[in-house]
């Protein structure tokens, strides 16, 4: 569930006094910097909460061209490239993330991705969508931080719903 992936991103960088310094410009000088991999729904729900959050040293690494353009509306810096290749992730800096949100719903790229990820910067904070329960095991094992289960968000959004509408009959 994508507002918990936002709160679990606010709560990580407000215990922080300053983020990481990478290029100095007025507006960036302090961000965090931030890879979203991934911009499909999931991706896009991430980077508004994000850039509503007043977070914008966002890229983003997508293979699918619309994706990209989507990045780039919301001022984002949008590269093409398969998350699963190492050398992809290098060459556009994730040695220099502090966070890192995987959103795609692939298990293999997204446990392709984390691997490559903890070889080049060991010390990204990461999280990332699980679709099945039965995957989370592996996304801790592999080094996520933090996992968001599809399976038990959507239950649990489906019974506050149930809740809501019955406290109201």
């Amino acid at each position: 569930d994508s507002s918990k992936i936002g709160l679990a991103i606010h709560k990580l960088f407000s215990k922080k006094s300053s983020g990481y310094i990478e290029e100095q410009t007025e507006e960036q000088s302090n961000a965090p910097k931030i890879f979203l991999l991934g911009f499909g729904p999931s991706g896009k729900e991430v980077g508004t909460l994000l850039k509503d959050g007043g977070y914008t040293n966002i890229s983003v690494i997508d293979l699918n061209k619309t994706c990209l353009n989507d990045a780039t509306a919301y001022g984002f810096k949008a590269y093409i490239g398969d998350i699963r290749q190492l050398e992809v992730l290098q060459h556009f800096g994730i040695a220099k993330a502090e966070l890192v949100i995987i959103t795609v719903p692939s298990q293999e790229a997204a446990l392709q991705a984390i691997d490559n990820i903890r070889r080049l910067n060991p010390k990204a904070y990461i999280i990332v969508r699980s679709r099945y329960q039965v995957s989370v095991k592996s996304f801790e094992k592999a080094g996520a931080h933090a996992i968001i289960n599809e399976e038990t968000a959507v239950g649990k959004d489906l019974g506050e719903k149930s809740l809501g509408y019955l406290v109201n009959l």
